[in-house]
């Protein structure tokens, strides 16, 4: 399973770290522990503009990425 774990994981971690910093929370969570990782794999994140009108478009098209 660990081969499985590089660059891409470091993308999404530090995309989801910048989401929170920007929103004051994560871009995705569910009630549990499993519920969050299922929702991670179909749901998108709300735009980080749509949540915080001070954060800027470009920025909110980064994060998502």
């Amino acid at each position: 399973m660990t081969d499985r774990v590089g660059p891409p994981t470091d993308v999404y971690g530090l995309g989801a770290a910048l989401y929170e910093l920007l929103t004051g929370r994560p871009p995705i969570c569910g009630a549990k522990y499993p519920d969050t990782l299922r929702r991670i794999l179909v749901e998108e994140p709300t735009e980080p503009e749509r949540l915080r009108a001070d954060v800027p478009k470009s920025l909110s098209a980064i994060v998502m990425k």
